[in-house]
Formats: C-alpha cells, sequence, structure tokens
C-alpha cells in the first residue's frame, strides 16, 4: 500500500499549489509525469540550468524524492525551497502535506508550516485542512473542529477532507450525537480511494449501526478501491461484506 500513500501525497502536494503553480510549471510536471524516475532528474536539472534557484526546482524535485520514498532528500528540497523564497507558500503547504502523511513525529512542525502557508496565501484552502489533521493528532479539538469546519464551508469536492476531521474529534471527544448529525450529511458516493480504507471501514460501521445499509455499502466500495488500484486482493472479511452490498 505504500504507492498509494505516495500517490496520496503527489496528488496533495499538487492540489495545494493549484492556485499558484503558473501554466510554465505545470507544463513541466505534466511531462515528467509519464518519465522513469531518473529520467525526471535529468529533465528537470536541464529545464531550470540557467534558474538553479528557482524555488519551484526544488518543489518539482521534493515531489520526485516523495515518489521514490526518499525521506531525507525530500526534506531537504522542501527546506531548500522555502530558504530561497520566505513567501513561497506552496513550498510551506507541500512540505507540511508531506510530513502528514510521512511522519508521525513532526505534527508541531505541521502546524507552522501550514500556519505560514495560509498567511502567505489564505485562499488556499488545503493549507488549513492539513492544519485540522495536526491539531487533531495534537488533541487540540477545538482548534482542529474551527478549522475543519471552515475548510468544509469554503470547498464542495474535498470538503470528506474537513468531514474526517470532524469524525474523528466527535469520536474521541464521545459526542454521538454529533457524530451521527455529521455522517447523515455527508454524501458517501464517488469519495473513492482518496478517503482511504480505514477511515471508509470506520463509517461504514457506524453506518451500519445507524440502519443505514446503502451509506454503509458505499463506504465499503470506498474501503475497496485503494486495494483494487494497487493490484492487490481485498481483504477477506471486507470481500464479504462487498458480496453483500451486491
Amino acid at each position: 500500500m505504500k504507492n498509494i500513500l505516495f500517490l496520496l501525497i503527489l496528488f496533495y502536494a499538487g492540489t495545494v499549489s493549484a492556485q499558484s503553480l503558473s501554466e510554465e510549471y505545470a507544463a513541466i510536471m505534466n511531462d515528467i509525469m509519464s518519465m522513469k524516475y531518473k529520467q525526471k532528474f535529468k529533465y528537470l536539472d536541464k529545464v531550470f540550468k540557467d534558474n538553479p534557484n528557482d524555488p519551484w526546482y526544488y518543489w518539482m524535485k521534493a515531489d520526485v524524492y516523495a515518489l521514490g520514498e526518499k525521506d531525507e532528500e525530500t526534506r531537504a528540497c522542501y527546506e531548500k525551497a522555502i530558504r530561497l523564497d520566505s513567501t513561497f507558500a506552496a513550498g510551506y503547504g507541500s512540505y507540511a502535506r508531506y510530513l502528514l502523511r510521512s511522519d508521525s513525529t513532526s505534527y508541531k512542525k505541521v502546524i507552522e508550516l501550514s500556519t505560514k502557508a495560509i498567511q502567505l496565501d489564505p485562499l488556499d484552502y488545503f493549507y488549513v485542512a492539513d492544519r485540522a489533521n495536526a491539531y487533531l493528532v495534537m488533541k487540540d479539538y477545538t482548534n482542529a473542529i474551527a478549522d475543519a469546519q471552515f475548510f468544509t464551508k469554503h470547498t464542495d469536492e474535498f470538503s470528506f477532507e474537513g468531514n474526517l476531521v470532524l469524525l474523528h474529534c466527535y469520536i474521541e471527544m464521545n459526542e454521538p450525537a454529533k457524530l451521527k448529525e455529521l455522517l447523515m450529511s455527508v454524501n458517501t458516493q464517488g469519495m473513492g480511494f482518496i478517503i482511504g480504507s480505514k477511515d471508509a471501514l470506520l463509517m461504514a460501521k457506524y453506518y451500519e449501526s445507524y440502519g443505514e445499509q446503502e451509506r454503509a455499502c458505499n463506504c465499503y466500495y470506498n474501503a475497496a478501491d485503494p486495494y483494487e488500484m494497487a493490484g492487490e486482493q481485498v481483504p477477506a472479511d471486507l470481500a464479504e461484506k462487498l458480496k453483500k452490498c451486491e
């Protein structure tokens, strides 16, 4: 499942910078997508030969290193990018996203990086979602809920990012009424692999307890997506639940 994890990292790294990525840089990112791992670096070196201190150069290299699961190199490139430009919102935001998805010890740094990114680019709401997740892990439920609610208010297609934070907050805070109200307001169709198997199965459990079998089945289908995308066999217990949904 590691490939799925890094697919998520790369997907969101691109998403959090979408508002600041120019057409020129977007074209470069598009070019390297189909290249082999080492070719990506050679191409980036060639493209940025005359501008080696462009922070986007290191941002893109960080993406590639993350794909290769090179943690030290990934961090070094993000650090270099924000040293070169202290106003580089995408650098701070993507670095925070990377740490959030790959490191279980750097949540304070995620909050610091995300806060800086929000200050620099307050219209890129994914930075708020990242900070909400970090606050959740730190059990700062007040700030986690505030950020999650802000995020869901300002987004549509990816509102589940904020809803998942609220889900865990209400579970950990033992707020069953708020939890049920939240879950009954969520659109369970079309979330796909991005929601992750663990959270999809958690949601399904609660829907079944509410007698909402259709919603539960949607979550089981979402839970199966990451395995199918990775070419892996769906666990037997999940496969059994899926059969009952047919």
